[in-house]
């Protein structure tokens, strides 16, 4: 019998093989957790687990426009809609329609609706719009355009997520890390994250057969309990099996700074080896590479040419942080590119960040930006084939291939007043790791 401190109203556990995949749902709440027994089952050759948080959820069937409520209702998009005629066909006027459309695209690229997207009207009780707002397929964001009171329309963009669980993900490696990260029920995003984690530590590469994998991470779900992305990595363990039965153990906590970023540390709070840059995605954001730094043949175009940078394929609205400190040279849309932030960092370094769909207000030619700032939200603005961000590094002015910078070969201490916060840290996750979950 699994007994689990948590808030909860329906379990189950994975265990591919070897390895042992668990969901772990805990709530913070005035009245405590609920405590939980579980006695897992077996499924043929896997048993599954998974804590989840009890949520309502209402079934809606019906038409392509389905009523909300009184005054809400959501249209499914089809082949051949746009956010106009989707308005149109909820029997907004023409104008209306045009203004709210216009307003939404200042967040949201409204010539990329896709066919299942759910588009939201609300009205007023005269039959005018109160707000438009679209949500698209597994995407951590909507966008809204609401009208106030004197007839303005702004825009915004909304955190989709409703719920985050813990998942845990726990085996061997026998063939390769990769392969078995894969067979464990990672997906791509995560294992980009670990490579991120462990790149000035270990080469994952050579890991060798009989080392062992564990990590803690988020998985994020809507309102209706539909998965969205993955989230961060929490907690990471690599048991290396080396010559002569030599082991090396590698745990990494992360910890949340007092000035939003984060940090994988060991259990003293040291961050080993730190980049020249922070991912300009990695943190937090879900993230693929789909093109990398040199040669290649132009996805629209057709011709072979020279790739600057590295493209990371991302949900619309996914937010695009600094990798460094620096000033901001240039700010706006610039051609092909759309969206486009450049910034100029210490040791005759830049960054470039293009098809943004929103860059932040504050955000001027000469301004000061901070390593991990967001500074803008992935789009696909400008020659683009879908939401993107492309990434650029470059050196004395010349492009350089942005995984391909160089580590900093420093042991990075925690500020002084990360202590006891850090202490936390690592006791709540050990927590969650022993099963053992504790009111506060």
């Amino acid at each position: 019998m699994l007994r689990i401190r948590v808030q909860s109203s329906r379990v189950l556990v994975l265990v591919p093989r070897d390895f042992m995949m668990y969901e772990i749902v805990w709530s913070k709440c005035r009245g405590g957790v609920v405590l939980a027994d579980v006695l897992p089952r077996a499924v043929g050759a896997m048993v599954m687990l998974s804590v989840v948080l009890g949520a309502t959820q209402v079934a809606r069937a019906g038409d392509r426009i389905t009523a909300m409520g009184s005054d809400v209702l959501q249209v499914t998009v089809k082949e051949g809609d746009s956010v106009i005629s989707v308005l149109r066909d909820a029997g907004v006027q023409v104008v209306e329609a045009v203004a709210a459309a216009k307003s939404l695209s200042e967040v949201y690229n409204i010539d990329k609706i896709n066919v299942g997207d759910k588009i939201n009207v609300g009205v007023s009780g005269s039959g005018s719009v109160r707000f438009v707002s679209v949500n698209p397929a597994r995407s951590l964001y909507s966008f809204e355009a609401r009208k106030d009171e004197a007839g303005r329309y702004s825009a915004r963009v909304a955190n989709n997520v409703q719920e985050v669980r813990v998942m845990r993900v726990s085996g061997p490696v026998e063939k390769s890390f990769f392969a078995s990260a894969v067979e464990g029920g990672l997906s791509d995003a995560m294992i980009m994250q670990l490579v991120s984690i462990y790149d000035s530590r270990v080469d994952l590469d050579k890991i060798p057969q009989g080392s062992w994998l564990d990590v803690l991470f988020e998985r994020f779900f809507n309102a209706k309990g539909d998965l969205i992305a993955d989230g961060n990595v929490l907690y990471t363990a690599l048991v290396i099996d080396g010559h002569r039965g030599k082991q090396t153990h590698l745990k990494l906590y992360r910890h949340l700074m007092k000035d939003g970023t984060a940090r994988y540390c060991d259990s003293e709070g040291r961050s080993l080896g730190r980049s020249i840059f922070e991912h300009p995605i990695g943190d937090g954001g879900t993230f693929r590479v789909s093109s990398k730094f040199g040669t290649r043949k132009h996805p629209i175009r057709g011709y072979s040419g020279f790739h600057k940078g590295v493209d990371y394929a991302a949900p619309l609205g996914t937010p695009v942080r600094a990798a460094d400190n620096g000033i901001v040279g240039f700010v706006g849309t610039k051609g092909t590119y759309g969206g486009y932030v450049r910034i100029h960092h210490r040791n005759n370094y830049s960054t470039a960040y293009a098809h943004l769909s929103k860059i932040r207000a504050e955000l001027v030619k000469g301004s000061k930006v901070k390593r991990g700032q967001v500074i803008a939200y992935v789009g696909s603005t400008g020659l683009s084939t879908g939401p993107h961000l492309h990434y650029e590094v470059l050196y004395k002015g010349k492009h350089v291939d942005p995984q391909k910078v160089g580590i900093e070969k420093v042991v990075v201490e925690l500020p002084q007043e990360e202590g006891l916060p850090f202490k936390e840290t690592v006791a709540n996750m050990d927590s969650m790791l022993r099963g053992d979950y504790r009111e506060n």
